[in-house]
């Protein structure tokens, strides 16, 4: 029986480095318990962190349940965090964001402690930027044509996002604000990614068509050669396929892959990353007590 306590508080921007040191040294490719992806969705999800130098989980309330994240660190603290979720908290919280590497990890440890059900909402869609940039073959001939549609008859120019353009960014973010429904889930986040872009040492881009900023597109690193997409808005309609076109050939050389991550179950969401052919669907389970 593990008879530690876990003490958990707000993140904070400078929680980045040390949380990222974590992820980095222990080979965590999961979008969801990124830094970035728990600070930028902190609110909507009442998430607090639990942050060692070995060591990092977090809580947060799906549901209306209490959830605590798979944890990221050593095998001998992720052991003892398991240990105490078993006896303390499996009678009534949820374990979520557990990769297939995760399971194994639980099932080597713990055998069948904690029985596991796949989240369809959560798995992450994974693309290639070489097949994405290339669009070679029959999979790719509507993406091609929709792109191609979508150009014709303007000027398109993107940028990278630096403290020069910056405005523009908060141009884009006010009118879409303006444009938008005031209880829009991810007004919060996107209106912390902006505000927060240079401390979080993001990567992103603008779109510009005829002179006019129409949309932006911004994200993090998950290592060195995965690229998390964790915002990207457009002030017209369509156009988010060239964002994201422009997106891709602006990364830097030594990412292969970006991660668009989940569908949140919404179907449109779900046939549209489908039809953006990824590379790779990676599958995320739970730990549920229902």
């Amino acid at each position: 029986m593990c008879t530690k306590d876990y003490l958990f508080r707000d993140i904070q921007i400078t929680d980045l480095e040390p949380i990222e040191s974590v992820i980095l040294i222990n080979d965590n490719t999961l979008y969801a318990r990124t830094f970035h992806v728990m600070f930028l969705w902190k609110d909507l999800w009442e998430l607090s962190v639990c942050a060692e130098d070995d060591f990092f989980t977090a809580r947060a309330v799906i549901s209306g349940k209490t959830a605590y994240f798979f944890p990221c660190g050593t095998a001998e603290k992720k052991k003892e965090f398991l240990s105490w979720f078993i006896d303390k908290k499996s009678n009534d919280c949820i374990l979520c964001n557990i990769s297939q590497r995760d399971k194994n990890f639980l099932e080597e440890h713990f055998g069948g402690a904690l029985p596991l059900k796949a989240v369809r909402e959560d798995f992450a869609y994974i693309y290639s930027k070489a097949e994405q940039l290339e669009m070679s073959g029959k999979k790719y001939k509507n993406m091609k044509r929709s792109l191609r549609k979508v150009k014709r008859g303007h000027e398109w120019v993107a940028q990278l996002i630096n403290s020069t353009n910056f405005n523009d960014v908060r141009l884009i973010l006010q009118n879409w604000i303006d444009n938008t429904l005031a209880d829009c889930y991810d007004v919060k986040s996107v209106d912390l990614a902006v505000n927060n872009f240079f401390d979080l040492k993001m990567f992103g881009i603008i779109l510009y068509r005829d002179g006019s900023p129409l949309g932006f597109a911004m994200g993090s690193f998950t290592d060195n050669s995965t690229f998390d997409l964790n915002i990207s808005k457009t002030l017209v309609p369509n156009i988010d396929i060239i964002l994201r076109n422009e997106l891709f050939k602006l990364l830097p050389e030594n990412v292969m892959y970006i991660d668009q991550e989940d569908d949140m179950g919404i179907e449109g969401l779900r046939i549209h990353k489908t039809q953006l052919v990824p590379c790779n669907i990676l599958r995320v389970y739970e730990y549920s007590p229902d």
